[in-house]
C-alpha cells in the first residue's frame, strides 16, 4: 500500500508540473538520493523533483485495550528534493511549486486520486517543521549534499487483518 499511495501522489505533481510549466517541467522521480553503495542513481542534469520516504511510523488514537489484531495506522515521512544543478532559481520556483499543490490538496481519497489503494480512506499532507540541526542529520544520514526540499508527514494508511491477505499476493 506505501507503494501505491506514493507513486499515485508522484503521478498527480506530475501531471500538476506539466500543466504548470509544460515543456519546462521537472519529471517527478520516487527514489532515494543515493544508492547503498554510495552513488547517486539520479541523473543529475536533468530537472527532477525527488520524493523520498525518511520514515514509517505507527499513529496511535487514545488507549488501546485491545491489541490482538487491531488495526495500525502508518504516518509516512516524505521529502520533496529539487535536482536542478543549471538553475538555482528555478530549483526554488519548484519548490514553491510543491509546496502550493500539497496546500491546495492536502487531503486525497478515491474521489480525488482514484489510484490509489481501496484500503486507504485518505491521505492527509501537512508540512513537519524541523529545526536545522534535525535537517543537517537528515542529509547526512541520506549521504547527500542538501538541496532545496520540504518534508511532509502523510497519514493514515491502515492495516487491518481484512487487508494483509492482499499485501502477501502482491
Amino acid at each position: 500500500m506505501i507503494a501505491s499511495a506514493l507513486e499515485g501522489i508522484r503521478e498527480a505533481l506530475e501531471d500538476y508540473f506539466a500543466s504548470l510549466y509544460g515543456e519546462a517541467a521537472p519529471t517527478v522521480e520516487l527514489s532515494a538520493l543515493m544508492k547503498q553503495d554510495g552513488e547517486t542513481d539520479l541523473e543529475t542534469s536533468e530537472k527532477q523533483v525527488i520524493m523520498t520516504l525518511l520514515n514509517v511510523e505507527e499513529e496511535t488514537y487514545g488507549t488501546v485495550r485491545d491489541y490482538s489484531n487491531r488495526p495500525q495506522h502508518i504516518k509516512l515521512t516524505v521529502m520533496f528534493s529539487i535536482l536542478n544543478e543549471i538553475d538555482y532559481t528555478e530549483a526554488l520556483h519548484f519548490l514553491s511549486s510543491v509546496i502550493q499543490y500539497f496546500q491546495a490538496n492536502a487531503t486525497f481519497n478515491l474521489d480525488n486520486l482514484p489510484i490509489l489503494n481501496d484500503n486507504i480512506e485518505k491521505l492527509e499532507f501537512s508540512i513537519k517543521n524541523l529545526d536545522f540541526q534535525n535537517i543537517s542529520g537528515i542529509w547526512g544520514t541520506l549521504g547527500a549534499k542538501h538541496m532545496p526540499s520540504v518534508i511532509y508527514s502523510i497519514k493514515t494508511i491502515t492495516y487491518t487483518s481484512t487487508n494483509l491477505h492482499v499485501l502477501q499476493n502482491i
